[in-house]
């Protein structure tokens, strides 16, 4: 019967039963009578800023009054605001226990159907240029890097509401105390020594305090009760969003493969051009063999960064992939450790969990290599770069190149040298693409390997500061 009634009476029938319960929270007998004795039956934001209003602007009150009232409003004020944020998160943990049911079965609906699909579909990469590909490709790593980042936010948000309890508990017992605490001295009644103004703004300002204590207080415990369908709701959410990362992740790998193979067949095609070239020239003027050598060895070039950039690719990857599993076990481990402390039993498998870390050192070293390896690469580009700037004029880098040798000999070698100059300047502008994707995922996989050394160096702490008492072996005994 209760379940067939609409939702917003439900939530009014819970939020009913919650007024009532909060009367029998602590209130001090002092502050009880004081209270009965208000004239005012309830407080709101906008009366006491009325009466903040007409006190500042009364004519018959001295400056000191008038700021020592401001200042008793304005926490008065303050309290009922923090008061209303409070019953407004007291609404949203309600709708949680209200609807978290319904939207937890939909996503496991949900997540149960992508299981049932199987996996994703990969891109149809056939008749695509490389270009077509690697463009298709940012637009995969940039939706990848948008879902890492709202995967590690529902990871987060799952630790931090795991971790609640303890400090609700904590807030719950203060909230409590300062509640019972609340000296009657706080709530002078109107005397010789004081305005009947400032004791009706002190005894207002002690009711908004109330308020606020006595709202904080139902509000930590609606966030107990809700806790543990939002916490289904956040594992929900975490294995959708681990869903759709793989999928992108897949996907990411197919376009890698992709590119790296189209890459390389161009890179291999320019290389063979480049040798064909060169074998033809070898009895040729040596300025020409000349240029058609360095074009070939261009083209080599060329082949090998190509090369390179599939192994970089694989190595990002794997990175990738080491991190997710040690963040994975780091994870599982905090929560036994939260419940269980550690025992000699878990000790031994902390112990082994950090012998298969990954050696920080090696991956500083790694580091540096890789620091070098861009370097080089960017001076090679820089080179690069101003040589294509020369070939923008095919005719002056032609006189530059035959400048030291008599004009008639320059003037029968010049057609040979232009067609060369042309294949070069193609074979630079193929070359400074290839070097941009080389430094490109260079930098991938420094930033992949520097998380990954990020996460075991955090792993690491975590260990050593609960393993310190721990045994390494087992005791001697008969046995051993």
């Amino acid at each position: 019967m209760v379940q067939s009634l609409p939702l917003r009476t439900r939530l009014l029938a819970v939020r009913l039963l919650l007024l009532c319960l909060s009367s029998i929270l602590a209130v001090p007998g002092a502050l009880s009578q004081v209270l009965a004795d208000d004239p005012i039956e309830s407080l709101s934001i906008e009366s006491i800023q009325e009466r903040a209003d007409a006190a500042a602007a009364a004519p018959g009150l001295d400056d000191a009054r008038k700021t020592t009232l401001a200042e008793v409003y304005r926490n008065a004020i303050g309290n009922l605001e923090t008061a209303a944020a409070h019953r407004a998160t007291i609404d949203e943990f309600l709708e949680a226990i209200e609807r978290g049911p319904e939207k937890l079965a939909r996503l496991r609906a949900e997540i149960a159907a992508r299981s049932d699909a199987g996996e994703t579909a990969l891109p149809e990469v056939s008749g695509m240029s490389l270009a077509e590909i690697e463009r298709e490709l940012r637009g995969e790593k940039a939706e990848l890097a948008v879902q890492e980042s709202k995967l590690a936010e529902i990871k987060a948000e799952i630790e931090r509401e795991r971790d609640r309890p303890a400090v609700i508990r904590r807030q719950l017992g203060e909230a409590q105390d300062e509640l019972e605490q609340l000296p009657s001295a706080q709530l002078p009644r109107a005397g010789a020594d004081q305005s009947t103004d400032l004791a009706m703004a002190r005894r207002w300002a002690a009711r908004a305090r109330m308020e606020r204590l006595r709202a904080e207080v139902l509000k930590l415990e609606q966030e107990v009760a809700s806790l543990p369908v939002r916490l289904d709701l956040l594992q929900a959410q975490r294995d959708l969003a681990e869903l759709a990362l793989e999928g992108t992740q897949r996907r990411v790998q197919a376009l890698e493969s992709a590119a790296t193979r189209q890459r390389r067949k161009e890179a291999e095609q320019a290389k063979s051009d480049a040798r064909a070239a060169e074998r033809e020239a070898a009895s040729e003027h040596p300025l020409v063999a000349d240029l058609a050598a360095r074009n070939a060895a261009l083209g080599e070039q060329i082949d090998e960064l190509a090369d390179a950039i599939g192994g970089i690719s694989g190595a990002e990857l794997d990175a990738l992939a080491q991190t997710k599993r040690i963040e994975d076990t780091f994870s599982r481990t905090q929560q036994k450790t939260q419940v269980a402390g550690v025992s000699q039993a878990l000790g031994q498998l902390l112990l082994e969990q950090r012998r298969n870390l990954p050696d920080i050192d090696q991956l500083e070293k790694e580091a540096e290599a890789r620091a070098n390896r861009i370097a080089k690469a960017m001076l090679s580009q820089i080179m690069l770069e101003e040589e294509r700037a020369d070939l923008r004029d095919l005719s002056a880098y032609v006189s530059k190149l035959s400048s030291q040798i008599p004009p008639a000999e320059s003037a029968e070698i010049s057609p040979a040298l232009r067609r060369l100059a042309q294949s070069r300047r193609a074979l630079i502008d193929k070359a400074l693409s290839v070097q941009r994707t080389y430094l490109r995922h260079l930098g991938e996989l420094d930033f992949a390997k520097s998380r990954l050394a990020e996460t075991a160096r955090r792993f690491d702490a975590f260990l050593d500061k609960r393993l310190l008492w721990v045994r390494s072996s087992q005791p001697a005994g008969l046995d051993t």
